[in-house]
């Protein structure tokens, strides 16, 4: 009897691991972006980035260059709902050649608004990298 519950126990735990597991994998998304960008009023090179969910925070996205290993931490501003296509995808805000990243949206967990351009601006959407 102790066995059979020490069995279940270890099943359950395995799920529950499981579970966070994928719910980490799920709330992250890699993109490459092709320009130098600005975001919480810094400016970041262009490159390949890791984006995810800064722990339990709804509130705050850790970005990661892949090159550098360089991570940084940005305020959201709100919450999105999942695109049409529930897909992941970036979009900035554009004005002149300076981009400003402002909405992140991964599939899934849906989107997240972020401090973009600071005027009148174009948006510029990018999908996910494979």
């Amino acid at each position: 009897m102790i066995r059979r519950q020490s069995g279940v126990a270890a099943v359950a735990v395995f799920m529950i691991l499981a579970s966070c597991a994928l719910f980490a994998f799920a709330s992250s998304v890699r993109f490459t972006i092709s320009h130098n960008f600005m975001v919480d009023g810094k400016e970041y090179p262009a490159g390949s980035y890791d984006i995810s969910l800064q722990g339990n925070s709804e509130s705050r996205l850790t970005l990661r260059n892949l090159k550098t290993n360089q991570t940084f931490s940005v305020n959201v501003i709100t919450r999105l709902a999942q695109s049409e296509d529930n897909q992941s995808s970036v979009t900035f805000d554009r004005i002149e050649d300076t981009y400003y990243l402002s909405e992140v949206h991964i599939m899934g967990v849906d989107g997240f608004h972020l401090q973009g351009a600071p005027g009148p601006y174009q948006h510029a959407s990018f999908r996910a990298s494979k």
